[in-house]
């Protein structure tokens, strides 16, 4: 299914990037859909959004579901979720469940699943993920307009999989980027990346991410949405879901951040 208004809507939502709502468009009418949004990080508590897309003109606020039962089966024990509302300061991102339960470093070949049913029991989702393994920065090199940063590379190929996020100040404003690498098919024990970068714009927050092949697939769409939103001769995205009864990406990462000039 083409997806370009729906990912209009939810670029807004969960892209890093800042992208400009242009309060003249008028967007046409989409059937409400569930979009759930949630990323696992050992050592951090556990967030999630739940949002139904019924209005585009509504305040993406007002969207969330709240007074669904959500939670998150992990080989050991059951984690329920509860209704909050916060917002992300880097990404802007929304969220309106949560636990303060503490995500262990879940060994690889366990799963966790999560498992939502609506308040009104209309409706009942399912994902669920690997782990994958940590993630961890070996060495780094700057030579004033690139930032080259190591790694080993993953033990098995759903291990290889990467995404690298740079933040710095530019003209009193915050710039970031994000790319991601699918090293599945090297073989290679080390992986080197390389961001170009302004010079003396320090610091430079540079996180280093090992993520899912769903997670992968997933932020790729969105990148490729921003780009076809901005340009419309650009053909409609469609957006991959590991979400049963709905849309959007539950998922595990591992990340290693890196300062340099702070």
């Amino acid at each position: 299914m083409h997806l370009r208004p729906l990912v209009f809507l939810l670029l807004l939502l969960i892209s890093s990037c800042s992208l400009k709502e242009e309060s003249e468009l008028v967007m046409p009418f989409s059937p409400a859909k569930l979009f759930v949004e949630g990323y696992l990080v050992p050592g951090e508590p556990i967030r999630l959004s739940l949002i139904r897309t019924s209005t585009f003109q509504e305040d993406l606020a007002l969207q969330l579901v709240w007074n669904a039962e959500a939670e998150l089966l992990l080989p050991d024990t059951t984690i329920q979720l509860q209704n909050i509302f916060y917002k992300e300061k880097e990404s802007g991102k929304l969220v309106n469940y949560a636990s303060a339960y503490i995500m262990p470093a879940i060994l690889p070949g366990d799963s966790v699943r999560l498992r939502i049913i609506t308040g009104d029991k209309a409706d009942t989702l399912y994902a669920a993920t690997e782990p994958v393994e940590q993630v961890k920065i070996i060495g780094w090199a700057f030579d004033g307009t690139q930032i080259r940063v190591r790694c080993e590379n993953g033990a098995e190929p759903r291990n290889r999989f990467y995404g690298i996020y740079l933040e710095y100040e530019q003209e009193g404003k915050t710039k970031r980027k994000a790319e991601y690498y699918d090293h599945s098919l090297s073989g290679e024990g080390e992986l080197t990346f390389r961001l170009d970068v302004p010079a003396t714009h320090y610091p430079y927050r540079v996180v280093l991410y090992r993520v899912t092949q769903a997670n992968y697939y997933f932020q790729r769409a969105l990148q490729q949405a921003a780009r076809a939103n901005e340009d419309p001769f650009e053909p409609p995205v469609v957006l991959p879901t590991n979400v049963r009864g709905g849309q959007g990406i539950f998922t595990y990462s591992t990340q290693d951040t890196l300062v340099i000039g702070e």
